[in-house]
């Protein structure tokens, strides 16, 4: 157990070596509180301390899709062509995120993830990191129906053990005012 020493009526004591020690699993959610009770007793009497941590983690959301095109130079996918991707990460929780890598899986058929894996700058809190090369790299069938909604999902881990699974959307098409 901890040991705070001989604490009088109406003094406080720091505990003495060893302290207590906790460490937050990488799941934990940024601003949510962890509870803890702490158990005490003298010999003679004994009670329960509550209080609360609140935690500070990474939390990444997608700012923007940044695509590059290999067909009409329009920077959105029509169907056949070859997109680079570059996803762009916001940090709203309070921690850094170190060394991100990411790995994109696409559930649509006929659309093709062509460079599934790619690693991201650090991203400080409340800031943004762009995705390193190489890029993410899909495709899509020419025969692929036009629209078609692409459902994309991105797997989130670093080095701190936080991670992440961010779904999104792009749509698939040759008309403009559908995407």
């Amino acid at each position: 157990g901890i040991n705070f020493g001989d604490v009088e009526n109406g003094d406080s004591a720091t505990s003495q070596s060893p302290h207590f020690k906790f460490k937050f699993k990488p799941s934990a959610v940024d601003q949510q509180y962890a509870n803890f009770t702490i158990h005490w007793s003298t010999g003679k009497f004994e009670g329960y301390l509550q209080f609360s941590l609140k935690v500070n983690a990474p939390r990444l959301v997608i700012d923007e899709l940044i695509m590059t095109d290999n067909g009409d130079g329009d920077g959105a996918p029509d169907p056949g062509e070859e997109i680079v991707l570059n996803i762009r990460l916001k940090n709203i929780g309070q921690l850094q995120s170190v060394s991100p890598l990411g790995t994109l899986v696409c559930t649509t058929t006929d659309v093709n993830i062509l460079n599934s894996d790619a690693s991201f700058t650090d991203i400080p809190a409340g800031d943004v990191g762009d995705t390193s090369a190489p890029l993410f790299r899909f495709n899509s069938s020419v025969t692929i129906p036009d629209p078609t909604k692409g459902e994309f999902t991105l797997s989130v881990a670093d080095t701190s053990g936080y991670t992440a699974e961010i779904d999104f959307e792009i749509n698939i098409s040759t008309v403009l005012y559908r995407r």
